[in-house]
Formats: C-alpha cells, structure tokens, sequence
C-alpha cells in the first residue's frame, strides 16, 4: 500500500494559499469597484457632475479599504480611503486631479497584485 509523501501545509501556508484563491476569485469584483471610484474621479471634471455617482465611488472606495488589506494591499487600503474621504467632500472639486491620479494608483496597486 503505497503512503502518501506528501506532508500537511503548515497552518500560514494553507493561509496564504487560501487568500491567494480567495484573491483570484475576487480579483475582478476589486477591478470593478476601481472602475466606480475612477469614473467618480472622473466626473468632479464635469458641470453635472452627479452626486450619486460620487457616492458610489465613496461607498466602492470603502469597501476595498477594508478588503484590499486582508490580501497584503496596505497602499490600496491607504489610496482607498484617502479617496473615500475625498471624493464626496467640500473640497473634492478642487482636488479632481489629485483623485484621478490616485484612482489610477489604486487601480495600479490592484493590478501589480
């Protein structure tokens, strides 16, 4: 009877191996909310520029600060809430192209991963 040689993971190989399946399941959805934030970026250019939108994009923000530092992602968690403060703030206007630049950082931050 043949044994099997293979020997058990450690438990913080298991880990990571499990995040880095949950990661590639979820990479797409993480892509998607980037696209919300880059298109609520996006819109402080414009004279209508639509609240809900910005909202969204501060809601989608939120999520990924949460979830992007479960992955190891501490600079998307830090761009991510940096834009959900700003976006939907007094200031956001003003602030438009530093947002954008920090929309594309996430979105970079997310696709290096």
């Amino acid at each position: 009877m043949a044994g099997n040689d293979t020997a058990p993971q450690p438990p913080e190989e298991r880990i990571h191996n499990a995040l880095a399946e949950i990661w590639m399941r979820s990479r797409s959805l993480v892509l998607a909310r980037v696209a919300t934030i880059e298109l609520a970026a996006e819109e402080l250019n414009s004279a209508s520029a639509s609240s809900e939108r910005l909202e969204a994009g501060s809601r989608e923000a939120h999520k990924l600060a949460g979830l992007l530092g479960t992955f190891g992602l501490e600079r998307g968690t830090k761009l991510a809430r940096d834009l959900e403060e700003h976006l939907t703030g007094p200031n956001a206007r003003r602030e438009s192209s530093r947002l954008r630049r920090l929309a594309g950082d996430l979105r970079a931050t997310v696709q290096e991963h």
